[in-house]
C-alpha cells in the first residue's frame, strides 16, 4: 500500500507545485515599451488579449487567458491602466479586474479657446473635441438642466457682452446649491459620471473656511473659489440628522485682502458655523483651540 501512497503523494506534490509556478510566473516583461495599458470604452476580453499581446504586455498570452478564465474575469473596464514590468498572471488579470485605472492629469497652460481646450484633452482621453465644442457653446445644455443664471462667457460665442460686464462667468447662490445637490443625487450627465464627481468633491483641501467650522469626521462635498473681489464656497454637510446644502458668494467686496481675516473668508466661517448649530443644535462639537493656525 505504501509504495502505491508514496507516489502518489508525489504526483499531487509535483502538480500543486507546478500550478504555483505557473500561478506565479512572470509573464510581464521586465521592459516596457509604454507602462500604461490604454483600454477603449467597449472592449470585449478578445479585444483587451489583442492590446496586450499586440502592444507587447504579455509573453505568454495563454497563461493570460488561463488565469482570467480561473479568476471568472469576463468585464472588461476601460481606462488607463499602469503595467507594472515582472508582473504575474495572476497580478495582472486581478489589476484589471478590479478597474484600477491611473489617474489622468492634464495641465492648462497657454490653452484659452474651447478649440484648444478640447485638443488638449483629446490627447489624453477618449474625447470628441467637436461635440466638447458644441456643448460649450450650447446655452440650451443649461438650460435643459435648469441653470438659466449659470453661463460661461470667456471664449464663448455671442457671450461677449457678458463677459465686459459679469467677467469671464456668472451664477447665483442657488443654482451652484441645487448644482452640488444634483450632483448628489446623481442627477448631472449620469449616475455614474455624477458618482465621480462627488467623490472627487468629498476630498477638497482648501477646508479653512466654511469647512473648519465642521466636525472633522462629518463628511462634505464642496468648492470653493476667490478673486480679488469675491469669495465662494458651496458645501453640502452629511450631518447626523440631515443633508443640508448652501452656498455663498460675495460679490464688489471692498476689502481685497488674501489673510485668513479677509472679511470674505470671515463670512464664510461665520456661516457655516451658524448652520452647523441651526441643524445640528444638539451638537456640543466647536473647533478646536488653536486651529486658524494651520
Amino acid at each position: 500500500m505504501k509504495r502505491i501512497v508514496l507516489p502518489l503523494l508525489l504526483l499531487i506534490g509535483l502538480g500543486g507545485g507546478y500550478y504555483y509556478y505557473n500561478l506565479n510566473k512572470a509573464i510581464v516583461p521586465e521592459t516596457l515599451s509604454d507602462e500604461f495599458l490604454k483600454i477603449p470604452t467597449g472592449s470585449t476580453m478578445e479585444a483587451l488579449e489583442i492590446l496586450l499581446e499586440s502592444g507587447g504586455y504579455v509573453m505568454d498570452i495563454n497563461a493570460f487567458k488561463s488565469r482570467a478564465d480561473a479568476e471568472k474575469f469576463v468585464t472588461v473596464r476601460s481606462g488607463r491602466y499602469k503595467i507594472k514590468p515582472g508582473w504575474s498572471s495572476k497580478e495582472l488579470v486581478r489589476h484589471l479586474a478590479k478597474g484600477g485605472q491611473e489617474p489622468v492629469k492634464v495641465v492648462l497652460n497657454n490653452e484659452k479657446t474651447p478649440e484648444q481646450v478640447a485638443a488638449k484633452i483629446a490627447k489624453v482621453f477618449e474625447f470628441d473635441s467637436l461635440k466638447y465644442i458644441t456643448a460649450f457653446n450650447d446655452q440650451a445644455l443649461l438650460d435643459s438642466l435648469g441653470f438659466k443664471e449659470t453661463r460661461v462667457n470667456s471664449r464663448t460665442t455671442g457671450r461677449e457682452n457678458f463677459r465686459t460686464k459679469y467677467g469671464w462667468g456668472q451664477t447665483t447662490p442657488r443654482e451652484m446649491a441645487e448644482l452640488l445637490a444634483m450632483i448628489r443625487q446623481g442627477k448631472i450627465i449620469s449616475t455614474a459620471a455624477s458618482n465621480r464627481m462627488y467623490r472627487n468633491l468629498c476630498r477638497q483641501f482648501w477646508d479653512t473656511e466654511g469647512l473648519s467650522q465642521l466636525p472633522e469626521n462629518v463628511k462634505v462635498a464642496s468648492k470653493n473659489g476667490a478673486v480679488n473681489r469675491s469669495r465662494s464656497e458651496v458645501v453640502l454637510v452629511h450631518a447626523p440628522h440631515v443633508e443640508y446644502v448652501y452656498c455663498i458668494i460675495t460679490k464688489n467686496q471692498k476689502d481685497e485682502s488674501w489673510a485668513r481675516n479677509n472679511e470674505g473668508f470671515e463670512l464664510l466661517r461665520i456661516v457655516g458655523a451658524l448652520l452647523w448649530k441651526y441643524y445640528e443644535p444638539k451638537s456640543t462639537w466647536k473647533p478646536v483651540e488653536g486651529y486658524e493656525k494651520w
